[in-house]
């Protein structure tokens, strides 16, 4: 070979590696959020494309025949086919892997979440239960009989019935908060309104903890197409879990707003925050991210679950974040079409 088409040669197979390269790398950046079979499809099929590329290169110097280099050139673009296509089949069998990998990891996730939310269930019923059976026990079998300590006993079984009843109630609200069964019935609420029936409701709550229930409005009015009940439910729900974990002298402050396209719900609480390694967690069934709970706490931890499941029902998005020395949980809902 003469040393002119040798270094040719070298050449063009020089820069088709360079450009193979360079492709693969840029392909596989552009597309690294796209999911593994893409990146797959790229690594199978450039290297391909790039060497019959290359090929062809090295035919037009090496070949004088035109119908030669022809022939080759359907031989390379029938090859460079068959290679996409394989490719591309390659890569759709990694995606129904990736797909079904991710199917049982939700699985998985979905089971233990629930292994661990029936634990802290069984947990929370056995705590009154227990309660219940030790003093009817005790009031049965005559143990307790000053009029003063029957009575007490009286009261403390009503408080852990109704610890019992809360608990039931969150567990059914929890199993009806889907799409279906919240948006069953929408009617056109006023937000205000429903945000003033919660405030109004947990007043006493507030007051007798000491803390101060604020509720500001910068709208005069905004009306949502919603469920009022399971609505007024998650509205409480974040109110309580605010003034539980606000100090004596704290204060909670509620605010309604909108924007373009949301009708929006603040809350802000004085309880120092939360864990940023809890954040991610505070709406999950069951989560308990403070292990010292205000004793004779009723619920199982499933206040903001709940809460979260009635906004995502309504299409909504609910979340929470530190501010100053609190935390603060925002509710957004699209208003109707065409505007409140």
């Amino acid at each position: 070979m003469k040393p002119a088409d040798a270094a040719e040669l070298t050449g063009w197979g020089a820069g088709t590696v360079v450009a193979g390269l360079g492709i693969t790398v840029i392909a596989l950046r552009l597309l690294r959020q796209r999911g593994l079979a893409f990146q797959v499809a790229v690594v199978a099929v450039v290297p391909g494309v790039t060497a019959l590329l290359g090929a062809w290169l090295g035919a037009r110097a090496m070949f004088f025949s035109d119908h030669d280099q022809t022939a080759l050139t359907v031989l390379l673009v029938a090859a460079g086919i068959v290679g996409v296509l394989g490719g591309a089949l390659f890569a759709r069998r990694v995606a129904s892997a990736e797909a079904e990998l991710d199917r049982i990891q939700r699985e998985r996730a979905v089971e233990d979440g629930r292994r661990e939310l029936m634990a802290w269930v069984s947990h929370d019923l056995r705590t009154p239960l227990a309660g219940i059976c030790a003093m009817s026990e005790a009031l049965a079998d005559g143990v307790v009989r000053e009029p003063d300590d029957v009575a007490r006993y009286h009261r403390q079984l009503r408080i852990e019935a109704e610890r019992l009843g809360t608990l039931v109630e969150d567990l059914f609200a929890l199993g009806k908060a889907d799409h279906r069964l919240v948006t069953a019935s929408l009617d056109r609420i006023a937000l205000d309104d429903l945000v003033s029936d919660a405030i109004a409701g947990l007043a006493p709550v507030a007051e007798s903890r000491g803390v101060r229930l604020i509720g500001t409005r910068t709208e005069t009015s905004i009306e949502l197409d919603a469920a009022a009940p399971e609505l007024l439910r998650a509205l409480r729900n974040v109110l309580e879990n605010a003034i539980r974990h606000t100090p004596t002298n704290g204060r909670v402050v509620v605010e309604t707003t909108r924007n373009e396209h949301h009708a929006l719900v603040v809350v802000r609480d004085q309880g120092g925050g939360i864990d940023p390694g809890h954040l991610d967690r505070v709406f999950e069934p069951g989560f308990r991210g403070d292990a010292a709970r205000t004793p004779g706490y009723a619920g199982g931890g499933l206040g903001l679950a709940i809460a979260r499941g009635v906004v995502d029902a309504h299409h909504g998005v609910i979340s929470i974040a530190n501010v100053d020395d609190g935390a603060e949980v925002i509710i957004e809902l699209p208003l109707p079409v065409g505007g409140a």
